[in-house]
């Protein structure tokens, strides 16, 4: 997709617990009134059958979908970066193995503007615990400030075995991501203003004879404003050292 890079789903990410929460507690009576006087309406008399069945039929439901992540599917999109000033030099191996294709693919540097209607731009907080949604503070089903915390915690909470990574997320939620959002044949794209791309870096096992027929592509296209660098590894120490390429 010319001028965009792929966003991922939360059920897409590689670790089975990114992206999930659980709920506890009860609701209160007036989270449950104001869901019956939203959802049920009759004049064949009282609601208080809806009001019985509310509490039993909402926990099942939310058991097998509220705040896993294929429900989250249905709100979002996320790319997920690295805070290029926190991530400590010697994780920097980990993460070109982990995600550059054993060191011989390629690191963008963005400028991301941090205010934006359309996006949320955090920092991951890493946790023990996975996020709860709690009942007993909700003011509504699936709704109101305890429903955006608990959201906002299962998107930007991970394990606290990922902390090496420094992660950022850039966060896009439905329906209002215009004009960031771009679909096709089932695949969602981040549209990235090419202002926003700062750097390519690549790899230490990278070809450069290909780096520099991409280099010069990227150049005619209008990104003469990129700085491109190689990663080089370190003679007498596991490290990497980052050499202009011009």
């Amino acid at each position: 997709m010319k001028g965009a890079i792929k966003i991922l789903k939360p059920s897409e990410f590689n670790d089975p617990f990114d992206c999930i929460g659980v709920a506890d507690g009860e609701y209160s009576q007036k989270a449950i009134d104001v869901f019956v006087e939203k959802n049920y309406t009759t004049d064949f008399g009282s609601k208080e059958p809806f009001r019985l069945s509310f509490i039993e039929q909402y926990k099942e439901h939310e058991d097998e979908s509220f705040g896993g992540r294929k429900y989250l599917d249905s709100l979002c999109r996320i790319i997920s970066m690295t805070d290029a000033e926190k991530v400590r030099p010697e994780n920097e191996l980990l993460m070109w193995s982990h995600y550059a294709g054993d060191a011989k693919g390629v690191r963008f540097l963005f400028d991301i503007p941090k205010a934006d209607d359309c996006y949320w731009l955090e920092h991951v907080t890493y946790d023990p615990r996975i996020p709860c949604f709690d009942r007993s503070r909700a003011d509504s089903y699936q709704n109101g400030e305890e429903f955006v915390r608990a959201y906002h915690a299962w998107i930007y909470t991970k394990s606290t075995a990922w902390q090496y990574e420094k992660e950022v997320r850039l966060v896009l939620h439905k329906p209002d991501w215009e004009p960031y959002h771009i679909e096709s044949n089932g695949l969602s794209f981040f549209k990235m203003p090419r202002e926003w791309v700062k750097e390519i870096t690549f790899g230490s096992e990278a070809d450069l004879l290909t780096a520099n027929v991409y280099m010069n592509l990227l150049r005619k296209a209008g990104f003469g404003h990129i700085v491109f660098r190689v990663a080089v590894k370190k003679k007498y120490e596991y490290g990497l050292e980052y050499v202009a390429l011009s």
